[in-house]
């Protein structure tokens, strides 16, 4: 199969990029489903489920769950678990595709496994892994932009400098992460990014439709 560069997913639904985490979402009272559901009607143009400790019958209660809250009105990307993936589209339901990092999967083999329709985003900090995936890749995640504590293994911050130069080495759309909030747009714009990842600015907030409004309102204002 040979891997192209045409999209499979438009640079504007990667705008306000949410990624959940189920442990904020329950300490602010609510499951992943419904801050996902209160997240796109707020403005959230992308989803993607992290969930690193789940038994696949976990993430597919979870997949179920946020994709009967939100149907097909934005992508759902599936983080890591490429065979969950595998399993979510068998019994049909439509997950739009994965995200991956490069200690656990290879993008340009999975694009072979996967085939020419799935979205796969990667995860890079380095000039020559953009350069070498990005015919395997729709997008690349670069960061984290800040310090994060959101994962506990995240390395330091590159800053909006670092995120610039990488970005500047792609030829398909990069999504910043890391630690972002609202008064992150214009300089991750600046910077060249098609858009932010947000974890705790929305996973974490008291209400996710008025956090993902207010990020989206952001990043659309010139």
């Amino acid at each position: 199969m040979t891997a192209t560069l045409t999209p499979r997913i438009d640079a504007r639904q990667l705008a306000t990029y949410l990624v959940t985490d189920r442990e904020q979402c329950q300490r602010a009272g609510r499951s992943v489903a419904q801050t996902v559901s209160d997240a796109v009607c707020g403005g959230a143009t992308c989803v993607q489920l992290r969930m690193k400790d789940a038994t696949d019958s976990e993430f597919l209660r979870e997949i179920e769950s946020v994709y009967m809250a939100i149907g097909r009105r934005v992508p759902l990307i599936i983080n890591d678990r490429v065979d969950v993936f595998e399993q979510a589209l068998a019994t049909g339901l439509h997950v739009a595709g994965v995200h991956v990092g490069l200690h656990d999967a290879d993008p340009i083999e999975l694009r072979d496994r996967l085939g020419p329709t799935a979205i796969i985003g990667v995860s890079a900090r380095e000039k020559q892994t953009i350069e070498r995936l990005q015919h395997a890749a729709d997008y690349f995640g670069i960061g984290p932009v800040h310090d994060t504590s959101t994962k506990h293994d995240a390395p330091p911050g590159i800053g909006f400098d670092r995120l610039a130069e990488l970005t500047a080495h792609s030829r398909i759309p990069v999504v910043a992460i890391g630690g972002l909030a609202a008064g992150d747009t214009s300089p991750i714009k600046r910077a060249g990014a098609a858009g932010m990842a947000i974890v705790s600015a929305i996973c974490a907030a008291s209400n996710p439709f008025l956090a993902a409004r207010e990020l989206q309102t952001a990043w659309s204002t010139p």
